[in-house]
C-alpha cells in the first residue's frame, strides 16, 4: 500500500490541534499541536514541507470556512467531517471525555470513513453567505431577546435605549436580507426560489449554509432526515419504533415548519392541511406533512440544478 500523510484539524474560536498521520497498512502519528488561528502559516508550511496529499477538517461553522480558504492554496485535497464523528469515535472506542488533541488524530484518521467525508469546495459565494446568514442568526436572537422585555414599561425603555437599539437592529437586519437576496441572485441558485414553495431567499441562503452540498445526501430520504421533517426507525429484536432523531438540524426544520405555515394561505396545501386534520392528525403533524413535501421539492430541484452545473 502506497504511504500517504493526513492532517487532521480540530478548530475552535481561538486555536487549532492538528494531527499528522501517516497511512499505509495503519495509521501512524507522525507530529501534533496546538496554535492559535491567527498562525495558519505554520501549517502552510507543515503541509508543504510534509507533502500531505489529504488534509480533513471538523466541521464548526464559519471558522472551519475561513480556516478552508486559507489552505486552499495549498493545492491539498480538502474534506470536512461532521463534528458528531469525534464525539462518538471517542467515547466509544477511547472510554475519554473532550480531549482536543485526541480529537484531532480522530478527525486524520476518519479517513477509513471516506463514505463519511464531505469533498470542501471552497468559493467566495460560500464565504460570503455564510457571514451574511451568520449575521442576520445573532441580529434575529438580539431583537427577540429585547421584544421579550415588557414594552409597557416605558421607564425602562427611556432608560436603557431599548427602542433606539430596536430600531437599529432592525435596520441592520434589512440590510443584511438585502444583501443576502443579492447574494442569490447572482449565483445559480437564484432559480430555486421559483421552483420551491414557501423557500423564500432568506430560508435559501440558511439551507445552502448548513447543507452546502446537497450531493452528500444519496438520497431524498437521508436529506429529510437531516431537516427533521421524517422519523427514522428504531428497532430491537420485538422492539419497533418510529422517532424523528436528535441529530436533526433544528435550523432547517423551524425554517421549514415556519414556510409550511405560509403556505396555508394557499388554497392547495390549505386543502392538503384540512385532509390530515379530518384524519384525527394533530396540528404539528399535518404541518410537517407539508414541510415534506417542500423539502422533496427543495431536494429534487436542488439535485437537478447539481446535475446541470456538473
Amino acid at each position: 500500500m502506497v504511504k500517504m500523510k493526513i492532517l487532521g484539524l480540530d478548530i475552535g474560536k481561538n486555536k487549532l490541534n492538528y494531527s499528522l498521520v501517516e497511512l499505509e497498512s495503519e495509521f501512524k502519528e507522525l507530529k501534533n499541536g496546538s496554535i492559535k488561528i491567527s498562525e495558519l502559516n505554520k501549517i502552510k508550511e507543515l503541509i508543504k514541507e510534509q507533502q500531505v496529499k489529504v488534509c480533513i477538517i471538523e466541521f464548526t461553522g464559519i471558522y472551519t470556512i475561513f480556516v478552508a480558504k486559507e489552505l486552499k492554496e495549498c493545492q491539498v485535497e480538502l474534506y470536512y467531517v461532521h463534528s458528531a464523528h469525534s464525539d462518538i469515535i471517542r467515547k466509544r472506542f477511547y472510554k475519554s471525555k473532550k480531549n482536543d488533541k485526541l480529537d484531532a488524530f480522530i478527525i486524520a484518521t476518519s479517513y477509513l470513513y471516506k463514505h463519511l467525508l464531505v469533498r470542501f469546495e471552497i468559493n467566495d459565494f460560500l464565504i460570503n453567505l455564510t457571514e451574511k446568514v451568520r449575521e442576520h442568526k445573532l441580529l434575529t436572537k438580539a431583537l427577540s431577546q429585547i421584544k421579550q422585555i415588557n414594552s409597557s414599561d416605558e421607564q425602562l425603555f427611556e432608560y436603557k435605549n431599548l427602542k433606539e437599539a430596536l430600531n437599529y437592529l432592525e435596520k441592520k437586519k434589512k440590510e443584511v436580507e438585502k444583501e443576502i437576496r443579492q447574494l442569490i441572485k447572482t449565483s445559480k441558485y437564484n432559480q430555486l426560489i421559483k421552483q420551491v414553495d414557501g423557500i423564500n431567499y432568506i430560508s435559501l441562503a440558511y439551507f445552502i449554509v448548513y447543507v452546502k452540498d446537497i450531493r452528500r445526501f444519496s438520497n431524498k430520504w437521508k436529506f429529510l432526515a437531516y431537516c427533521g421533517v421524517v422519523p427514522q426507525q428504531h428497532s430491537s429484536g420485538s422492539f419497533n419504533v418510529k422517532k424523528t432523531t436528535s441529530k436533526h438540524n433544528k435550523e432547517l426544520k423551524r425554517i421549514l415548519y415556519m414556510a409550511s405555515v405560509g403556505l396555508l394561505r394557499s388554497k392547495k396545501y390549505k386543502e392538503i392541511y384540512d385532509k390530515k386534520i379530518k384524519e384525527g392528525k394533530h396540528h404539528f403533524v399535518a404541518i410537517t406533512h407539508i414541510a415534506k413535501r417542500v423539502a422533496k421539492q427543495l431536494y429534487r430541484e436542488w439535485k437537478k440544478l447539481e446535475v446541470l452545473n456538473t
